[in-house]
């Protein structure tokens, strides 16, 4: 909503709206995961109460900053430039009697694609692919075969357990006791790869990074310190995918070989301590690459409702052991999806179902694939 505000100021100046989002801006790095709804509202009244000149200037795509010079007016609006859209523009008489053209249907709604694609760079590439390959071999029974359902659920389930502690203010709260607890930038990322580290030995890496990358960017976003997410988030999934190695369950490769070669746990452990211990002691050493930068973060009460804690903690269990098929995935997605029904309608629609179309897009491609003999 911001981004898109900030957009649109930069077509037409309105000082007070101006104004009223750059405070905005300032809470939001200044407070993360704390509700905005009703500086937001203020914000929606301002736009409601502009004048109508005003306001429909703001609401429609044109591409230009407002002006009352009749000589920026007549650079920007030739009519060498509305020739072949006569029946797209509306015609305005403002105080300043001019006529103010405006791009209505066709232009606004292709800047909303353009910037639906932007968004979602990775689902509409998947999308294509899948719909290109279905043109190569054509849908059938088969298709059904692609989709690894297992694998959709569980990760519906973790986005939406995460997407309910996170409307919990929990990750707010171990932002700032990590902050208070380690009080620099290394100590605290340090911390966070560590904790992914270990989460990979226990949690399998993709729920290890599925819970701890979200972490990370609170902890940053809330203190500041977004410029160090990138080399955070890449030590992370070296810790992930690198030491979860010493452990049977750290990754699905480590489970199948463990399970179907009857591995036996002491020979397993020997094979793999020497690349853990190497890959542990890099990771920790790039780690000394983060400044010392002391942090803080402002003491904004952050109140956690402990009895859904605990509901949500218990949730979130769940979602692990279907990840490690402890549990039916269809028993835990029906628990998982009716509790969150019951108890935070909210994270159901915060999960990102454009990842989850994108999983199955993914699925199409590739099952297409398979089933091409020259490939």
């Amino acid at each position: 909503i911001i981004n898109d505000w900030k957009i649109k100021l930069k077509k037409i100046s309105i000082p007070t709206l101006e104004n009223a989002l750059s405070d905005l801006e300032k809470k939001m790095n200044q407070y993360s995961l704390i509700e905005f709804d009703e500086d937001i509202q203020n914000i929606e009244s301002i736009i409601d109460a502009l004048p109508d000149k005003e306001r429909l200037l703001f609401n429609y795509d044109m591409g230009y900053k407002f002006s009352k010079s009749s000589e920026e007016f007549t650079q920007y609006f030739s009519e060498a430039h509305f020739t072949n859209y006569p029946e797209m523009c509306y015609l305005l008489h403002g105080n300043t009697h001019a006529k103010f053209c405006i791009f209505h249907a066709k232009g606004l709604f292709m800047s909303k694609v353009k910037s639906w694609c932007h968004a979602n760079a990775m689902l509409v590439i998947s999308l294509l692919a899948a719909v290109v390959t279905a043109f190569l071999v054509p849908p059938d029974r088969d298709y059904l075969g692609y989709y690894d359902l297992k694998t959709l659920a569980c990760l519906f389930c973790v986005l939406a357990v995460v997407g309910a502690l996170r409307d919990l203010h929990i990750f707010s709260a171990l932002s700032q006791r990590m902050v208070h607890t380690f009080s620099t930038v290394r100590g605290v990322c340090t911390a966070l790869v560590v904790i992914t580290m270990f989460g990979s030995m226990l949690l399998t890496n993709d729920t290890a990074l599925l819970t701890f990358l979200p972490l990370g960017w609170f902890v940053l976003s809330s203190t500041g310190q977004e410029k160090h997410a990138a080399l955070l988030f890449i030590l992370q999934n070296c810790a992930a995918n690198l030491c979860g190695m010493i452990t049977p369950f750290g990754n699905p490769q480590n489970l199948y070989l463990f399970s179907y070669y009857n591995i036996p746990t002491s020979e397993f452990l020997s094979i793999m301590l020497p690349p853990f211990a190497m890959s542990t002691v890099l990771i920790l050493l790039c780690c000394f690459a983060f400044p010392r930068t002391r942090l803080s973060v402002p003491d904004a009460a952050v109140s956690v409702n402990g009895r859904r804690a605990s509901i949500y903690g218990l949730l979130f269990a769940l979602a692990v052991a279907m990840v490690l098929r402890a549990v039916p995935y269809a028993v835990g997605l029906v628990v998982i999806a009716a509790a969150l029904l019951a108890l935070d309608r909210h994270a159901l629609k915060t999960v990102d179902w454009g990842l989850l179309a994108t999983f199955a897009a993914f699925f199409t491609f590739s099952g297409n694939l398979s089933r091409m003999e020259a490939v």
